[in-house]
């Protein structure tokens, strides 16, 4: 039969203080809050771009009159080109496939395209650069 110490069980690690226990408690909350965060991210983003996809849906079929064939056709070469992004991917990295496809974009449009907030990145950038930031 076991003796008293035992069989008692402060319900912390042995070797652990109190403030550890709760230390480690926090880090696990802060971690499931961060997953729940990213998850919402991404959802939200999700939406937002099957909502870009349904404007340029109705916006090819206003300017050049694409109904459900071209509409069909369209789609089969939109997952060759997202198979084309993700062979990119695994090749090399996020930064080249995007830059890649980046380009691809801008012969295919005949437009200047940059990325979202380059501009303002660099803007930073070079400020912190001016005040001694690495």
């Amino acid at each position: 039969m076991a003796n008293r110490k035992q069989r008692r069980h402060s319900g912390k690690p042995q070797g652990m203080s109190y403030a550890d226990v709760l230390a480690r408690k926090r880090q696990l909350w802060d971690a499931c809050q961060q997953a729940a965060n990213d998850t919402m991210v991404q959802v939200q983003s999700d939406i937002h771009t099957q909502r870009a996809m349904w404007l340029m849906c109705v916006a090819m079929n206003d300017a050049f009159g694409i109904g459900p064939e071209r509409f069909q056709r369209f789609a089969q070469c939109l997952q060759e080109r997202a198979v084309w992004y993700e062979e990119l991917v695994r090749g090399g990295d996020d930064d080249y496939a995007s830059e890649k496809l980046r380009l691809e974009a801008q012969r295919c449009s005949g437009l200047n395209i940059e990325y979202l907030y380059e501009a303002e990145m660099l803007a930073a950038q070079k400020k912190y650069e001016q005040e001694g930031w690495q």
